[in-house]
């Protein structure tokens, strides 16, 4: 219907007329069909999704089609006009200034003026040197190849067409490697599958985009004498602004990139939309500036000359490389480490990112290629691969009535709150300065406050999972059944308790069905699943209960502070409420959170309940707000992301009798052990990819080992890492971007990034090797088969 209106003067027209109709009679009765049979709703993750997918670019193609078959023939062609290398290198030159002082510009309005950027002065002008540098190498080298492709239309008899069509396959090959490279790795559809989606993709945009090229051109128009600037036409006005207005566009452009880059860095998933927006802003700027500038008549051709300006571009650049190490002796800080300096910038300033990670990537082939493979290969598992579930058993048999087991009567409550995306410094256990947290604050001192404890897993995914299973699993969402490896629900129905869980979209599946669960917020949608509403929805259900019921076990993991949520709700911000040093629109619902809980407890208080239960208050993961330009978790696995709190209540009967070590390495797959233990059933299975009890009786049974390390991964990409030193080094291995990262966790809450050197890439990596075999052979995981490969 949208685009029905703009075609009619293509019903009139006889080299149209037939493709028009069909494609508004296809489209009609495709869409009432969609009205009638949704398709959306129905997709699975399988090949009839991926033909749908595709099937989707055929309107595309179609108008395409149209627009080429009505108007191809009446664009008169004329010989190029002497000057275009002139203007070509101009316009590049003029992009990567523009680039680099709107990306700086924004860095500044963003970041520097609100004191957010973690950068000294003397590593910003690092930063702005190669920032600079680098996006002059983008558009120089962009000049390099236009430049050859002119070269090469010049072969042909009509060389302002031959321009046209090898500049729309250049668009089509660079939108293919973009959308490669932002959107499907970070969706981790990498390998040879995703080229096909990539290109298809690129093939179909370029197509629309050379159709609305020639329909924009009206009759009267001068013939074309490049075929760059009809190319461009459509992402530009061009030559119709007039010359007093177009440092406004150039002006309008800067706020375009400025209000995409606010508008998506808060919903973004690895930087992907803030990425697309980068390489539309750069597109905009370049189509501007080349079709805005003026082509005087040259008396000689510069071609020569300008191609060996822009190719010293590339010696510049590798000769301010290779001054890294000298950097900080000329600035006066010889500690100055310029590759940590700029991976960390480049967080800051999306249009230095891509350039950076595109140029930082190891150039080593082997032994990273192979390492980068084993960890792809064992991400994101099929579900045609058979995983076939194996039993995990912390003890050999439950036996709830043996001897020296709890007694039923003895059994304490259990309470289980894992707030999605809890940042532990936003609490004021872990944060003096923290103040709106005061009820968690309360319920800390009469607890154990584990401050060194972390999640195995960046994301909901597989975190939430592994509370249930008390360890880690194959990297695969999800093996069914699952109810073998739930160690967690098989503790709870042999002590034979009532359970009061919400089944979220996950638990669905890891939680098998019982008469003895009494589904929370029934009915709600998952992204719904509000903390004080499923309070209150507990509440009203125990009170319920009568004497000699089942003890309570309760679980629910609500969504307030999930980054999704927040931006559903505009990031609002009740009024007069203010968070100076924390991100305010996080803090406000985690203020609202804390005091529904802290009426929870008086509840349980004020029911004789308090006392006898197991309270704990955790989460599946943190979340980034901001740290070196980041926003979420999606697929990381930085510290922000893997700190988080956990505080374990213990009845007092119960304490007397056990000891902890808050300041001990503890894990969220520490909590189903520790249950076990403390109903009376002391862990056996044990190893670096399982969880230990926190609280025991003796120190020795809850000790680990202080050389030992322990792996952690993201729950939807092949991004792996490893605690060592007891969780004072984190080590990450970026399979999707092709990098390594190292840091120290004892100095900041985000870490403080420490030099990745030969010998502790080389150590780290075989130390995730190791875990990831280890995992497939306790799982019994052979991804050697045919289907597994596939």
């Amino acid at each position: 219907l949208a685009v029905a209106p703009s075609l009619r003067d293509d019903l009139r027209r006889r080299g149209t007329k037939g493709l028009t109709r069909a494609f508004l009679a296809v489209m009609g009765s495709f869409g009432l069909f969609l009205i009638v049979h949704p398709v959306l709703p129905t997709l699975k993750n399988d090949l009839a999704s991926f033909a749908w997918c595709q099937a989707a670019l055929l309107p595309l193609l179609w108008v395409a089609a149209i627009d080429l078959a009505g108007r191809w023939r009446d664009v008169a062609w004329a010989e190029p006009v002497p000057g275009q290398e002139r203007a070509l290198f101009a316009a590049a030159l003029k992009s990567g200034f523009a680039a680099w002082l709107i990306g700086t510009a924004i860095v500044y309005v963003r970041f520097i003026h609100t004191g957010a950027l973690a950068l000294s002065g003397r590593e910003r002008v690092v930063a702005a040197a190669w920032s600079l540098m680098a996006q002059l190498l983008l558009f120089m080298a962009l000049f390099v190849v236009l430049m050859l492709l002119r070269g090469l239309a010049a072969f042909f008899g009509n060389p302002a067409k031959a321009e046209f069509v090898l500049f729309i396959l250049l668009g089509a090959g660079l939108t293919t490697l973009a959308f490669r490279r932002f959107v499907l790795s970070a969706v981790t559809f990498i390998g040879p599958p995703g080229f096909v989606p990539a290109l298809a993709l690129g093939f179909c945009l370029a197509a629309v985009v050379a159709g609305l090229a020639v329909r924009l051109r009206r009759p009267g128009d001068d013939p074309v004498t490049s075929g760059l600037a009809l190319a461009l036409s459509p992402l530009t006005a061009g030559r119709a602004v007039p010359a007093v207005l177009r440092p406004l566009t150039v002006l309008l452009i800067a706020g375009l990139a400025y209000e995409l880059a606010v508008r998506t860095a808060v919903t973004d998933w690895n930087f992907m939309l803030q990425q697309l927006a980068i390489v539309g802003v750069w597109a905009l700027l370049f189509g501007t500036l080349y079709v805005t500038t003026a082509r005087p008549r040259p008396r000689r051709d510069l071609t020569v000359a300008l191609l060996l300006v822009a190719l010293a571009t590339l010696g510049a650049y590798r000769s301010l490389e290779s001054s890294g190490r000298r950097a900080g002796a000329l600035l006066g800080d010889v500690r100055l480490d310029v590759a940590a300096t700029l991976d960390r910038y480049a967080g800051y300033d999306v249009s230095y990112k891509i350039l950076h990670d595109v140029m930082s990537r190891p150039r080593e082939v082997e032994p990273a290629g192979d390492f980068y493979e084993l960890l792809q290969r064992n991400t994101n598992i099929s579900r045609d691969t058979p995983i076939a579930p194996v039993e995990v058993d912390f003890v050999p048999a439950l036996a709830p009535d043996a001897p020296g087991r709890v007694p039923k009567e003895a059994r304490p409550h259990i309470f289980i709150f894992v707030i999605d995306s809890l940042r532990k410094d936003y609490l004021s256990p872990y944060n003096p300065a923290v103040e709106f947290t005061p009820s968690i604050g309360r319920f800390a001192g009469e607890s154990i406050v584990f401050r060194n404890a972390f999640t195995r897993y960046g994301a909901t995914g597989l975190a939430e999972p592994s509370i249930w299973v008390g360890g880690m699993m194959p990297h695969k969402q999800y093996i069914t059944p699952f109810y073998p490896m739930n160690a967690l629900q098989k503790l709870i129905e042999a002590a034979r308790y009532r359970s009061y869980i919400t089944l979220d979209v996950i638990l669905r599946v890891v939680v098998k069905p019982s008469p003895s669960i009494v589904p929370l917020d029934d009915g709600a949608k998952n992204r719904d699943a509000d903390f004080c509403r499923s309070l209150t929805d507990l509440q009203e259900k125990l009170a319920a209960r009568l004497p000699g019921d089942p003890p309570i076990f309760a679980y629910t993991q609500p969504q307030n502070l999930h980054v999704a949520t927040i931006n559903r709700q505009s990031s609002s911000v009740p009024p007069g409420e203010s968070y100076p040093g924390f991100n305010a629109p996080y803090a406000s619902r985690l203020k609202r959170l804390d005091a529904c809980f802290g009426a929870f407890l008086g509840y349980l208080k004020d029911h004789g309940l308090e006392k006898d239960s197991i309270i704990i208050l955790t989460s599946d993961h943190g979340d980034s707000l901001g740290e070196e330009g980041r926003w979420g978790h999606a697929y990381t696995v930085y510290p922000e992301v893997l700190k988080i709190p956990l505080i374990v209540r213990i009845p007092a009967a119960l304490r007397a009798r056990f000891t902890a070590d808050p300041d001990a390495l503890a894990f969220s797959t520490d909590i189903t052990p520790t249950l076990y233990y403390l109903l009376g059933h002391p862990p056996t299975l044990k190893g670096v990819l399982f969880g230990r009890p926190l609280v025991t009786a003796t120190a020795r049974e809850r000790a680990r080992d202080p050389e030992e390390s322990y792996m952690v991964a993201s729950s939807y990409g092949p991004v792996y890492g490893v605690l060592g030193e007891e969780g004072r080094r984190l080590y990450v291995v970026d399979g999707v971007n092709y990098k390594d990262y190292f840091y120290d966790l004892e100095t900041e809450f985000a870490g403080t990034r420490l030099t990745v050197t030969p010998e502790i890439r080389a150590e780290n990596r075989e130390r995730i090797r190791e875990q990831i075999e280890e995992l497939d052979r306790f799982y019994k995981v052979n991804l050697d088969t045919p289907v597994a490969r596939h």
